[in-house]
């Protein structure tokens, strides 16, 4: 690998923006797909830019995977920003702005900074290696284009020029001209940032803008690689909300994965996977980090962004050569929370169902060729609403359910617990039906699997392509008193499939041990023989004397908002910071940090005896539960110890996890309050700012 020389070229120019440069190289474009479902689009870093030439164009790089190594990002070090002048009706405020109404134009919404012209503000770098370089970018806020005008950035390192910008932000600037534009620029030292930007034009004052992005990085350029049996493709899936008992292979009745029960006898399949949290985004982040919670902070801060100090599987397997593509279907998972790092191209399609995502990672199949590819697909089929296709229905059985509840099963169940009006049993008929259907939904997962592995092996690609399947969280039907996710720890919150397919793989191999599935990055990299990162050097899951050692520490869980619901007895509480051990057959979940009174819930399970956590054994077996309490304690401690700054939460993301019952509306993620009773309908969030008032049309729920 070598480190990317510089250019002195500007970007594509654009109708309505202009600029100049100094010391400026020239944004990456990497591999692109179906420009069809390009409903987001990938910022300037790792992702490039995500908008052009399909991936079986014969014109594009085939050669070079061209990216950039993230050191740091600005936007998290908030101690080295010094405000020198901004309007006084118009603070500073970080959050995610969208610049125009079009995302495959660049409109989408982006991590920045929102102010007003006048302001001047600036950032005391680190100490710098040679080579690095900002990448940022800049936008007039959607809604804001009024008048005729002219928006002036001019940034500056030690009172050195190093780029001047103009937008026009008149209210003749075309819709597909309402976008961002990302800069790169040299930093040959450390020193002052400055960044001020001005209004010239016919309005009484300037229109709120954004600056975006904010990354130290360095550039890096590296030679493709070919796939083989060994030296294998990866592909990652991640099912959202998927939890264990899902699958016909790990204890559902019903025939929902039979296509995941094949690969899962013809590969190796872990009986007792957990992920981290009950949770996407903490979740989601330790299976491509291969880090604890306390480590990566996500889920355990007031941040959901991941930390630029962190490889992920794409950061490392994009710098050993391979082609990389990310499809997440949900809209926690995009660039705006740093989860597209070290892609080339990832695409989020917020709620989409994956049959409308399909066409494109067929594309993707299609045209990569014999380049070695690393897939990262996450669908959120399982996720509310549920909304399966008929063809599963009747496969599987499922009938109408009669009389049930059209209101959402949180609000339902809120209202029960406050001693509301409700019938038990239509509330009981509709908790099963919404089990019926999230089956039927497993299903739909199952079929497009099946389809892919087919397109594998038509392109030829079957026998040198590993493959991985688990899930960022569970899901709950009131087993412990609570629907949808979020705020618990037991089996159907956190336990998920885990499941290894391809070259390398042991057939038939079965692991009954408690694992988590945080160790799917290391375990993928040994495989694909592919260079460990320090941080990132964990065990190998396929190993027998990893395993063996694995077992002795147990598995660690966290959930930020906890809350207990005794449903016959109509009463829910919130009790703050809840984690949890397993250790082989036990599990001790607790409340040690907050809440009204701390340290006051501790429930001690033996799973062995009792897999669906019913009987407490805490008061059997109290030096169990002080051994594995401090253990709780000292994994938490040590992890945070070792957590980099962070980007805290924008305002947005908050909204989001509101709209979808993860916290109420007067909690933040600081505070002592837990979450209302269950996972909500994303139906009722948006992707965008709060200002936007309006809903764009391509933000519809999956098979409306």
């Amino acid at each position: 690998m070598r480190p990317l020389s510089s250019s002195p070229s500007l970007l594509s120019a654009t109708v309505g923006v202009r600029g100049r440069q100094s010391m400026i190289a020239s944004c990456a474009v990497g591999p692109l797909v179906c420009a069809a479902l390009l409903l987001v689009a990938g910022s300037c870093g790792d992702a490039g830019d995500s908008k052009g030439n399909e991936w079986d164009d014969p014109g594009r790089d085939r050669s070079q995977v061209v990216g950039s190594q993230g050191l740091y990002s600005l936007l998290a070090l908030e101690s080295h920003r010094t405000v020198h002048d901004t309007p006084e009706d118009f603070p500073i405020e970080q959050r995610h702005m969208r610049a125009g109404p079009i995302r495959d134009a660049g409109g989408g919404p982006e991590p920045c900074l929102v102010m007003r012209p006048h302001t001047d503000l600036s950032y005391r770098l680190p100490a710098l290696p040679t080579g690095a370089r900002l990448e940022y970018a800049v936008a007039v806020r959607r809604n804001a284009y009024r008048d005729q005008g002219l928006v002036r950035w001019v940034v500056s390192l030690d009172g050195v020029l190093l780029d001047e910008v103009e937008l026009d932000c008149s209210a003749t600037v075309a819709d597909e001209d309402q976008r961002w534009m990302h800069r790169t620029l040299d930093l040959p030292h450390a020193g002052e940032l400055r960044f001020v930007v001005d209004y010239e034009g016919d309005g009484l004052r300037g229109p709120p803008v954004g600056l975006g992005i904010l990354r130290v990085a360095l550039p890096f350029e590296v030679e493709r690689q070919a796939a083989t049996q060994e030296s294998p493709n990866i592909i990652l899936v991640v099912v959202d909300t998927l939890r264990a008992k899902a699958l016909s292979c790990l204890g559902n009745e019903r025939d929902t994965s039979p296509f995941m029960d094949r690969l899962a006898r013809e590969g190796a399949l872990f009986e007792r996977a957990y992920s981290s949290a009950p949770w996407t985004i903490p979740g989601t982040a330790s299976v491509l980090t291969g880090l604890s919670i306390p480590e990566h902070g996500l889920g355990d801060s007031d941040s959901n962004s991941l930390s630029e100090r962190f490889d992920t599987l794409a950061t490392v397997l994009s710098r050993a050569g391979f082609t990389t593509a990310g499809f997440s279907c949900n809209p926690l998972i995009d660039s705006a929370h740093n989860f597209h790092r070290g892609f080339e191209s990832f695409q989020t399609v917020g709620w989409k169902a994956i049959s409308e995502v399909e066409p494109a990672v067929q594309e993707f199949l299609s045209g990569v060729g014999e380049e070695r590819f690393f897939l990262y697909l996450q669908p959120t089929d399982p996720h509310v609403p549920y909304r399966p296709l008929g063809p599963h229905l009747k496969r599987l059985g499922i009938k109408n359910a009669g009389n049930v509840y059209e209101e959402k099963a949180r609000t339902v169940l809120d209202r029960w617990y406050a001693g509301g009006d409700v019938d038990v049993g239509r509330m009981m008929r509709t908790n099963a039906h919404n089990l019926d259907l999230y089956d039927a939904e497993t299903a739909e997962v199952d079929r497009f699997l099946a389809a892919l592995v087919a397109k594998l092996d038509a392109e030829g690609l079957a026998e040198k392509t590993l493959i991985c399947i688990t899930a960022d969280h569970g899901e709950e039907f009131l087993e412990h008193g609570l629907v949808g996710h979020f705020n618990q720890l037991y089996e159907e919150s956190v336990h998920v499939p885990l499941i290894l397919w391809g070259p390398g793989v042991p057939a038939g191999l079965r692991v009954g041990m408690p694992v988590e599935n945080r160790h799917v990055a290391p375990t993928l990299l040994r495989a694909a023989g592919v260079d460990l990162p320090e941080r990132m050097a964990g065990p190998n899951l396929l190993s027998e004397i990893d395993r063996r050692a694995l077992e002795k520490e147990g598995v660690f869980l966290l959930s930020q908002k906890g809350r207990r619901g005794d449903f016959p007895g109509r009463e829910s509480a919130k009790l703050g910071s809840m984690s949890s051990l397993i250790e082989g057959p036990w599990q001790l979940i607790r409340c040690a940090e907050k809440g009204p009174a701390p340290g006051s819930y501790e429930r001690l399970f033996n799973l062995g005896d009792d897999p669906g956590a019913r009987k407490d054994l805490a008061a059997q077996f109290p030096e169990r539960v002080q051994r594995m309490s401090g253990r709780i304690a000292s994994w938490l401690a040590d992890g945070r110890a070792k957590r980099p700054e962070l980007v805290p939460t924008s305002q947005d993301t908050l909204d989001i996890m509101r709209g979808l019952g993860y916290i109420d509306d007067e909690d933040s993620l600081e505070g002592d309050d837990g979450s209302a009773a269950g996972g909500g309908d994303p139906r009722e969030t948006g992707e965008d700012s709060v200002e936007d008032a309006e809903a764009d049309e391509d933000e519809t729920p999956k098979r409306p």
